[in-house]
């Protein structure tokens, strides 16, 4: 859940948002850095243990639940001015999100005032005849959705782009000329903000380039995060903090020190990687280290042997535990939060 959320606060992921937005835009009075995009719009998250799927997953939500939990987070990035939102997957109450009025225009444009404009998940509108089958034609779904407030479809490679169907739709009388010119023109104001058709010289965000991205400010920020998001859930009054080198320690990870970094950086790709047993040794007069898995992240292969060695008069033990993206990522949900049997196992090798 985390990989592709804040959290299911929706005051904080508002916050996030709304940081998030503004840092990617800039805050030039004509040009925008980046276009923004918040997503997924709206009560996305259905489960993906086929023949179940996201893909035609229905949200079946109240108005109070969808208006308190749901719909905050993306009203704030619509206050912070992003340029577009993506419409998800699902349906919500049995309409899907790319085809629905009340989602993407009444909410979003009519008591939001949102001027942007809405591209759809990968395969969402293909999605809305196969899996949901709440069109059944081409003709009728790039109608409907365009008439619903989605601007813009982002297609996949195995079928014909839905929206490539619009002229058939204007012929049919299912879908008006002067629709599709105002569903065209936010795409074209974000383009003319961008500086598209500007010269280069005009627009001062042209001038910036790669090197920005790894400069001492942005890396001395990303550690003052790192250092101000961790949290302890219970300390011991005399272990920490560590400041003197200690007789030696032991670092117990899930799996190998490469694998494990998926845990922990995700789809991440940084210049500067340092693991915490690179870290930890730096404080030990001797140190000893230990993968407790021999498969990867999957972890059905447990060693206790190896565990045991390294643990063997060590002073303080640091367990690093996850799941990775072996058996959790995008399209690979899983069937209850705890960790796996054998994770747990190495926690309680290790006591």
């Amino acid at each position: 859940m985390y990989q592709e959320t804040y959290g299911e606060d929706p005051h904080l992921s508002g916050l996030y948002a709304t940081s998030f937005v503004k840092g990617l835009q800039g805050d030039h009075p004509r040009y925008i850095r980046a276009n923004a995009g918040c997503k997924h719009f709206d009560v996305h998250g259905g489960p993906e243990d086929i023949p179940s799927s996201r893909f035609g997953f229905n949200a079946v939500v109240s108005e109070r639940d969808w208006r308190l939990t749901f719909l905050p987070a993306f009203k704030k990035c619509v206050e912070a001015g992003s340029y577009s939102l993506m419409c998800s997957y699902n349906s919500i109450n049995g309409v899907p999100a790319c085809a629905n009025s009340k989602l993407l225009t009444s909410i979003l444009r009519d008591e939001w005032n949102f001027t942007g404009y809405v591209v759809s998940d990968e395969v969402a509108i293909e999605n809305i005849m196969f899996w949901h089958q709440y069109y059944l034609d081409p003709i009728d779904t790039v109608a409907g959705c365009v008439n619903a407030g989605c601007n813009l479809e982002l297609s996949g490679n195995s079928y014909k782009p839905v929206y490539l169907y619009m002229l058939d739709a204007i012929k049919h009388k299912k879908l008006t000329e002067d629709t599709v010119r105002e569903k065209v023109k936010p795409l074209f104001n974000t383009r003319m903000r961008l500086g598209e058709f500007d010269p280069p010289s005009t627009n001062p965000y042209m001038q910036l380039n790669l090197s920005v991205v790894q400069s001492k400010d942005h890396r001395d920020l990303a550690l003052e995060a790192a250092t101000k998001s961790i949290v302890m859930l219970k300390g011991g009054q005399t272990m920490l903090p560590i400041f003197k080198q200690i007789p030696k320690i032991a670092d117990l990870w899930l799996t190998t020190q490469d694998s494990c970094l998926e845990i922990i950086l995700q789809d991440a790709d940084p210049r500067f990687v340092s693991t915490p047993w690179e870290s930890l040794r730096k404080v030990a007069v001797d140190s000893s280290y230990a993968a407790g898995c021999q498969d990867g992240n999957k972890c059905t292969k447990y060693s206790s042997s190896d565990i045991q060695n390294a643990v063997k008069d060590s002073y303080i033990v640091f367990v690093c535990l996850g799941t990775g993206t072996d058996i959790e990522s995008e399209g690979k949900d899983r069937s209850r939060y705890g960790v796996t049997r054998e994770t747990a196992s190495i926690v309680t090798g290790c006591c």
